[in-house]
């Protein structure tokens, strides 16, 4: 309803939806739609709402597709698949270069996430041409660490 509601969803570069009582799956599928209809959002805020782990897998592979988005600010309360799912988003994802997850949680898999990040971040300095070459090296190279 409120997406149909925003004819212009496609001029937005920046969207604060943080502490707006967006829950589970189906808050989460609202802001997949910001994901599909919008070409040109570069930020979004979803801090301070109770997505859970379904809505975080929802996110997550939005941000398989999505390659536009840079930064990213959500809220984490537990660990489980869904932070799998947003490390492995992440290898696909080569737009992302800021996710704040407002967590406590502590995990190998935040670590992964991280590392997936500064990947990113690297990737982002060099040609657009070779980004998937330069993933390949990348993910080769952490995995000798």
């Amino acid at each position: 309803l409120f997406t149909s509601k925003c004819s212009n969803w496609n001029s937005l570069t920046s969207l604060n939806l943080s502490r707006c009582h967006i829950h589970q799956a189906f808050g989460a599928g609202f802001i997949v739609k910001i994901f599909e209809t919008s070409q040109v959002l570069l930020e979004l805020d979803i801090s301070g709402n109770e997505l859970g782990m379904d809505g975080v897998i929802l996110i997550s592979k939005a941000l398989q597709v999505n390659q536009k988005l840079q930064r990213l600010s959500m809220t984490l309360s537990e660990s489980g698949h869904g932070l799998d799912q947003l490390a492995k988003s992440l290898l696909l994802n080569t737009s992302l270069i800021k996710l704040d997850l407002n967590s406590d949680i502590r995990s190998e898999v935040l670590s992964k996430i991280n590392t997936e990040l500064q990947i990113n971040i690297w990737i982002k300095n060099k040609s657009p041409k070779s980004k998937i070459i330069q993933r390949a090296k990348c993910n080769q190279y952490h995995e000798t660490i």
